[in-house]
């Protein structure tokens, strides 16, 4: 019996993030797709995840009073920061009155 193939590894694009302007040098490229350093995220890390309340007064968000922990970010199951663990793990603290 032949020995099994290697398994397939999935690669998007062309594999080197070109079509996300390399990740726009705030991340790295894994098979294609970036991988943002905190607190970017984003296909091409252009977005900084920040934290906002909801200011009822004004109908709007607002990142005033609202401080971000710097090391509040959550690494994804494979130990790599990635823009959703980001985004889902941003610990915020807020001024009271902003809910």
């Amino acid at each position: 019996m032949p020995p099994a193939p290697p398994p397939c590894k999935l690669v998007y694009g062309s594999g080197d993030c070109s079509e996300f302007d390399g990740c726009s040098g705030r991340g790295a490229c894994i098979d294609g797709l970036c991988s943002c350093a905190p607190p970017y995220v984003g296909l091409r890390c252009m977005h900084r995840a920040e934290c906002a309340a909801w200011d009822s007064d004004s109908s709007t968000w607002s990142a005033e009073g609202c401080v971000s922990d710097p090391d509040g970010f959550a690494a994804g199951s494979d130990g790599v920061d990635d823009g959703a663990a980001a985004a889902a793990a941003l610990r915020c603290s807020c001024a009271a009155g902003l809910e």
